[in-house]
């Protein structure tokens, strides 16, 4: 809660340093880090996106929050998300020769294609962060890169040269006094000694890790460390101490809301060997929930694998048969996508191939079948851009729609015709020598001026706001009207005003209707009743008035142009409200009535 007080509070601070002015706002790194909580991952996320809605950032600040979301959208498991992310970042910060950023984004880049098992990709962009860093004699930079390259390494099972690198990224950080890195490359070298057989390595660094992981504070690391710890002590025989460190790094992932199923499957495989096989199944089939959400097809199809195998033993033929499916379906993934991995392999080897003037005789045998396979390429590649643009301009142009129905209705909220009238009222007021009326009609309309410009730019705000801004509006009106008229907003107790949010100034051209048009030339006094309540999982607004009714030809032009803008603005919010909406007018009143999901 302090958090977000502290972070308006500084949106506030950017916003009034405008003056009212179109202005590029700008902060460190350093302020940034201030704001958020470096492993609360999913509060950064927001944090970030809370920022870029609300202020108008320079380029570079902007790259630098993409960055940092790209980073934690890693540590979330979400890597394709984060290499969009990062790929904004890294077009800016390449463009204002920023080479720390640069090397770091290309890092973190580098880190979600490993992830991904870009290893190649991955590899190419880890290299070239580690030249740009001994270019600018960036120590902690180049042990972060080093302990990366281990990464790579140890995933192609070469665990010598990952060992080299881990101990080179260690020597750097204990230099730097980097507690950080030094901490996750302990974990690494825990993880690589495990490879290799050396317990009693993994299961010192492991201590070491947590031992600093502890002292930091850094619940992602110690749910990893402590993962750790359980494989290498079910290695060793100790199940019971294996049990409880997974355990731990399963509730610790839990609290830090992160998709990490690999103490889930370890403590699945534990049971299974302990032969508990319904504790074992619990567990699977907690990291397949997860797992789907993550969109990892190998991963998923090895726990329906091992969920398949549990069914059989346990006779649960009904599931063994959905696992069965679900796993043949990944398989099939799989397969598609090694074969499309090894079409882009044969591709390069055939450009080889015809590059030799002794091959000359198979560059024409499979010319043929070159051109029709480019063909259909290129059909299908230009099929799936016309889509993409097709839909991608359907959006835009929607978005443009809405964009200019919104200011269209919200300017219409303040027309010159009212301002002037109003501001003709208070004059007489001066002219009657009365300084308090005056000085309150003026606050009025001086507010009801302010909330229309607070509300031009917003998409929603609080029921509470819209009905504090649709009273001072009557209240505005009434006070310029030589023959007032009484209103009543009755709100039911089931709807909490603080809580629901409303498209903003959307009762207000109803209500304008009613005093402008619907009072005028009657000998009666007007009356407006607003009722709110709630029906099931919608807020139902009702707007009654006596007044004359939308028959007359008065009021001919709104109900033509004013009820069609508010009709799609009800549309353009997808949920069929707009259907919802009626009017019951006679000489005696009008009865509006329309209904929005909570």
């Amino acid at each position: 809660m302090n958090l977000l007080v502290y972070i308006s509070i500084f949106i506030f601070i950017l916003g009034c340093s405008s003056e009212n002015n179109i202005q590029e706002n700008d902060f460190s790194e350093l302020e940034f880090l201030e704001l958020i909580d470096v492993h609360n991952f999913s509060n950064n996320i927001q944090v970030i996106d809370s920022l870029l809605l609300t202020t108008n950032f320079s380029e570079n600040t902007e790259a630098l929050l993409s960055f940092y979301k790209g980073k934690s959208l890693i540590n979330l498991n979400k890597d394709k998300e984060a290499l969009i992310e990062l790929e904004k970042s890294l077009k800016i910060f390449k463009f204002n020769r920023d080479n720390k950023k640069e090397a770091e984004v290309l890092l973190a880049m580098g880190l979600a294609n490993t992830y991904l098992d870009n290893r190649e990709v991955a590899t190419s962009q880890i290299l070239e962060a580690l030249e740009i860093a001994k270019g600018i004699e960036a120590a902690v930079l180049k042990a972060n890169i080093y302990n990366s390259l281990a990464r790579i390494h140890f995933l192609y099972g070469d665990y010598d040269s990952s060992i080299d690198y881990a101990l080179q990224a260690i020597e750097i950080q204990k230099a730097e006094l980097d507690t950080n890195g030094l901490s996750m490359t302990y974990n690494n070298l825990a993880v690589i000694y495990k490879n290799t057989g050396d317990i009693v390595n993994a299961i010192n660094y492991n201590l070491k890790s947590l031992e600093l992981n502890e002292l930091l504070g850094n619940k992602g690391a110690i749910a990893k460390s402590y993962n750790n710890i359980g494989l290498n002590m079910e290695l060793i025989g100790d199940t019971d101490l294996a049990i409880e460190k997974y355990k731990q790094a399963i509730n610790l992932n839990k609290e830090l809301e992160r998709i990490n199923t690999s103490p889930l499957r370890n403590l699945g495989a534990l049971m299974l060997n302990l032969n508990r096989i319904e504790e074992a199944k619990v567990y699977y089939l907690e990291a397949i929930s997860l797992e789907e959400k993550a969109n990892k097809p190998k991963v998923q199809k090895d726990i329906y694998n091992v969920l398949l195998h549990l069914a059989l033993i346990t006779k649960d033929f009904e599931n063994s048969l959905k696992y069965q499916n679900k796993r043949d379906s990944l398989y099939l993934l799989e397969v598609e996508n090694e074969n499309s991995e090894k079409i882009k392999l044969l591709e390069n080897q055939y450009e080889f191939i015809v590059s030799q003037n002794d091959l000359k005789q198979a560059k024409m045998n499979n010319k043929k079948n070159l051109i029709l396979f480019i063909s259909a390429f290129s059909l299908l590649l230009l099929l799936v851009v016309s889509l993409v643009l097709f839909f991608r301009n359907n959006k835009l142009k929607l978005e443009t729609e809405k964009i200019v129905l919104e200011q269209k209705v919200l300017r219409s909220q303040m027309n010159p015709h009212f301002i002037f009238n109003a501001l003709s009222a208070i004059q007489n007021t001066l002219f009657e020598n009365n300084p308090i009326k005056s000085a309150s009609y003026l606050s009025k309309f001086a507010k009801l001026i302010r909330q229309n410009f607070d509300f031009i730019d917003q998409k929603t705000i609080l029921l509470k706001d819209e009905i504090d801004a649709l009273t001072n509006y009557m209240d505005t009106q009434n006070f310029r009207f030589k023959q007032p008229f009484e209103y009543h907003i009755n709100l039911s107790n089931k709807v909490s005003d603080e809580i629901v949010e409303i498209p903003p100034l959307l009762l207000q051209p109803f209500v304008e209707n009613s005093i402008e048009h619907g009072f005028k030339g009657s000998d009666r006094l007007g009356k407006i009743e607003i009722n709110i309540t709630k029906e099931n999982d919608f807020i139902c607004y009702e707007i009654i008035d006596n007044g004359a009714g939308f028959k007359t030809s008065l009021n001919k032009e709104f109900k033509t142009h004013a009820i069609d803008i508010f009709k799609k603005r009800l549309k353009l919010r997808g949920k069929k409200e707009h259907k919802t909406f009626k009017i019951s007018s006679s000489s005696k009143g009008t009865i509006i009535t329309f209904k929005l999901e909570v």
